[in-house]
């Protein structure tokens, strides 16, 4: 806590001035244990692995469907909305890789190892614009699902063949990040 530091260092800083000066003051205007309160951080509560697979599958159904129904009505199997579509698959990083939430923003579709089952997961806390560093993890056969849907479906919406390099969660075209990627490819990150 800065103001906490900031209270230390007066104080210490007038023990050294009175030890200088050969002064003793009257009383302390420092006493210990009288500075500001260290404020704690907030608890943060870990999710259970029971309570990430309910939520990967509250997900799994918004977004692809309930997978229950009659065979014969493909309608009534797939009543999901693709816009939970990039959260179900940002959140399936997180859940089989341990990335960080920052971390999905730059996994790209060439750090994919299907063969080998690997994903390679730019290390978002030392890694640096000329040195990026890179992490290695399983590739879980759920997760090589949930990557291997959503390539076919955005392919599949933007009419293209499916990308085997490029961003797995493209930005918005209007967003913020967006212009910050195109900048970093420009710059030949």
């Amino acid at each position: 806590n800065s103001r906490r530091r900031r209270w230390i260092a007066l104080r210490t800083w007038l023990k050294w001035v009175a030890l200088e000066q050969d002064v003793v003051p009257k009383r302390n205007p420092f006493p210990i244990g009288l500075g500001p309160k260290v404020r704690t951080r907030a608890n943060v509560s870990v999710p259970t692995p029971q309570e990430v697979a309910e939520l990967l599958d509250a997900l799994r159904n918004l977004t692809i469907g309930h997978q229950w129904g009659p065979a014969e009505d493909a309608d009534a199997r797939r009543r999901g909305d693709l816009r939970y579509a990039p959260a179900y698959v940002r959140l399936a990083l997180i859940a089989y890789t341990g990335c960080r939430l920052g971390e999905t923003a730059y996994a790209d579709w060439s750090h994919v190892r299907w063969e080998a089952g690997l994903i390679q997961i730019v290390d978002g806390k030392r890694s640096t614009q000329e040195r990026p560093r890179m992490r290695t993890t399983p590739l879980w056969p759920h997760l090589a699902d949930v990557l291997h849907w959503w390539r076919l479906e955005r392919a599949r919406r933007e009419g293209t063949p499916p990308a085997m390099t490029g961003l797995i969660l493209p930005p918005r075209e209007d967003s913020p990040a967006k212009r910050l990627w195109r900048q970093y490819r420009a710059d030949g990150w």
